[in-house]
């Protein structure tokens, strides 16, 4: 079996692999004589040093068979991380080595780069350390801005590189910074709606308040703007097991941290938690989060529940109307004892409602958490 052959039956075996187009350049063509001038050229230049001179069949199959399986090691704990990339960002100095020197490397060299790269990732994922600072604050970039509805949007901001994480606790939130309508300075708390697993980049579902000091600034920032971020704070600690089952009772924003605790409860397979929220607002329209809320419900219908209250329902509604009382707490939350926890974050007035019903119900104060 030649080269060619190897190729294209390798190719077609594991076509999961997703730069073997790139091996299949290496493995049929010749090293290119000129220098690279582009990454692509760049990676194939070093394929090219690498695997052709190789004209075992069973030593290339090997060599294949490796670096797919180190390949399917690195993506799967590195999130979008893959060898081709790996390979464009950690062997330049390998290139230039071996246009300058004109050597043709083996299957030794090649296995052990592959391996050293997957060592290399590994050792900077355990070592990640989160981006914010508790006591200064950093500036993040605004990369893409969705308007969700008239007053309400999503703001996705760059964290320092593709694979840093934010380094917030679950239920934990951060101190944002900005200007309000007369230029003086305000800073307020915000949750984010992801997680640690969402690498390089943090997003806040804002909504923003005709006389919202802080939602003038968010009103008027653009993709390019910088928000000056400090973090994290909140008294909330979060622990898997921690409790059997949490009762949430949020209204309008005060979804926020309830979405960012239940999301890391549901995704996490080995957390058990169950899950029941009660959510209000004022309107329909009024809800934040509902496609993702809702999908949640649909992916972990064993663990998460949700029952929506409106005080001015659309027509064929079929969730709560008005505003949340002691019964739907006893229909929807779970019962008062000691291993469920009842968390509830909403405006003042609200908050206030529902810490007089949770105490005529039964639960006890350690039972019961306010953002």
């Amino acid at each position: 079996m030649n080269r060619r052959e190897v190729a294209w039956v390798v190719g077609n075996r594991i076509s999961w692999l997703r730069f073997s187009h790139v091996l299949h350049i290496a493995l049929l063509r010749p090293p290119t004589p000129s220098t690279p001038t582009n990454p692509r050229q760049q990676i194939l230049f070093v394929y090219h040093s690498l695997v052709y001179p190789i004209s075992s069949s069973s030593t290339i199959l090997i060599l294949l068979h490796l670096i797919a399986t180190v390949d399917s090691f690195i993506c799967r704990h590195f999130d979008d991380s893959c060898l081709f990339n790996i390979l464009y960002t950690h062997i330049p100095v390998a290139m230039d080595f071996l246009e300058a020197m004109e050597i043709q490397v083996g299957l030794a060299v090649a296995v052990l780069a592959v391996v050293a790269t997957a060592t290399y990732f590994y050792s900077l994922k355990k070592t990640k350390v989160g981006s914010i600072d508790p006591e200064n604050f950093k500036e993040f970039k605004l990369v893409k801005r969705t308007q969700l509805s008239h007053n309400v949007a999503r703001f996705r901001f760059a964290l320092p590189t593709p694979t840093s994480v934010l380094g917030l606790p679950i239920g934990q939130h951060i101190s944002c910074r900005g200007k309000d309508s007369q230029g003086e300075e305000v800073i307020k708390p915000y949750t984010p709606t992801t997680l640690d697993i969402d690498v390089g980049y943090f997003e806040l579902v804002i909504k923003m308040y005709p006389q919202g000091r802080m939602s003038h600034h968010f009103r008027e920032t653009r993709e390019g703007d910088y928000l000056p971020v400090r973090g994290p704070k909140g008294r909330f600690r979060y622990q898997p097991g921690q409790v059997r089952a949490f009762g949430m009772l949020a209204g309008g924003s005060g979804i926020t941290p309830m979405f960012q605790v239940a999301r890391a409860i549901l995704e996490n397979p080995k957390d058990t938690t169950q899950v029941h929220l009660i959510y209000a607002n004022v309107t329909y329209d009024d809800i934040l989060l509902k496609e993702e809320i809702d999908g949640l419900a649909t992916n972990y219908p064993d663990s998460f529940h949700v029952y929506y209250v409106l005080n001015q329902p659309p027509e064929e509604w079929t969730g709560g109307v008005g505003y949340v009382s002691k019964e739907m707490i006893q229909t929807h939350c779970p019962a008062p004892a000691s291993d469920i926890k009842i968390l509830r974050c909403g405006p003042p007035p609200m908050n206030k409602a529902m810490a007089g019903h949770l105490d005529a119900v039964g639960y006890s104060s350690e039972m019961q958490f306010q953002f």
